[in-house]
């Protein structure tokens, strides 16, 4: 996704300062990025993984946004009472408490 908006944006200093960042610091981003594969995923799978709650697994889908056709909207799921649905509600808990203590 990364590759696409750099595509529609090729100017962008941010972009090109940060490709040039990634590119010096990792071997595996430059053959990456020299690779060009565009995709444009429009719905899967994600994992990631939390330091405190472990791994995370989501749905997602994205979405163009019809005002602004270069801007993509990603919404991810959960399943009802899945692992993920019960470690997002403790991360949140955490949240709640640290907000009424201030």
């Amino acid at each position: 996704m990364f590759h696409a908006a750099a595509g529609e944006n090729p100017a962008d200093e941010g972009i090109i300062k940060l490709v040039g960042e990634l590119s010096t610091r990792s071997d595996r981003f430059r053959t990456l990025w020299a690779a060009y594969n565009v995709l444009r995923y429009r719905h899967g799978a994600k994992r990631y993984r939390h330091p405190i709650v472990g791994d995370l697994d989501f749905d997602y889908e994205s979405f163009q946004v019809t005002d602004t056709p270069s801007l993509t909207m990603i919404v991810y799921t959960v399943e009802p009472n899945s692992p993920t649905h019960q470690a997002l509600q403790l991360l949140a808990s955490w949240t709640t408490t640290g907000a009424r203590s201030h």
